[in-house]
């Protein structure tokens, strides 16, 4: 995740496929979030073709995600910094279609509800515009060339919960603007699914919603 080449000796946390899938008036459509840094086309595409003939989701209605966690495996095809793990990237299309037929052997009547708060606190730009023009990541070595941030920042929280029919919640995503390396530095030698786990995790936990 990070420019420079960083291996995982340990598994700080497990990383995993979660799934939505939502069927209405006989179509279905999906979504998967990988505790990943990125998507590649190959394990995608892959993954698709199995959930398109395991549970009916055509691969234009099913969308597969990263978390950008900056500690989980290359996946990467360009720019990777580590070798690639050829054996578990071939298992993984399978791992993402068994959370999504996983969700489908869960299916429910539920409604969906999207919620938005701002969160200025938790966020920063960290791209700053020096006096002379130029940009840079952080406030380098000379505070005082620093005119501030280089633009604006992304506050919003968004949620989408989903609730069965006794409002019982049942499902919850979270969407923020804030980089996946805040728990794994540069220099950390650990598997993690850093904050956006943690997020799934504790509201899980607080919520008491049922996990597989």
């Amino acid at each position: 995740g990070f420019f420079h080449v960083r291996v995982g000796e340990r598994v700080r946390d497990e990383l995993y496929a979660k799934a939505f899938v939502f069927e209405h008036d006989g179509k279905r459509l999906g979504w998967v979030g990988l505790d990943l840094i990125c998507v590649d086309a190959d394990f995608v595409q892959q993954a698709k073709a199995i959930v398109a003939k395991e549970c009916g989701i055509a691969p234009e209605q099913l969308l597969i995600s990263a978390t950008h966690t900056h500690s989980g495996p290359e996946v990467r095809t360009f720019g990777a910094k580590v070798e690639r793990n050829l054996e578990w990237l071939a298992a993984l299309p399978a791992k993402i279609a068994t959370a999504v037929r996983q969700a489908c052997e869960r299916f429910q009547p539920c409604t969906l509800h999207h919620g938005m708060m701002q969160v200025p606190d938790y966020v920063y730009n960290r791209l700053y515009r020096l006096r002379d023009g130029s940009e840079v990541h952080g406030k380098g070595n000379d505070p005082d060339k620093v005119l501030g941030p280089a633009g604006d920042r992304d506050a919003e929280l968004h949620t989408l919960a989903l609730r069965d029919k006794n409002r019982r919640l049942i499902g919850l995503t979270v969407n923020l603007g804030c980089h996946s390396c805040v728990i794994a530095g540069s220099k950390t030698n650990f598997f993690s699914k850093d904050w956006p786990g943690f997020i799934g995790e504790n509201a899980a936990r607080f919520f008491r919603i049922p996990t597989p």
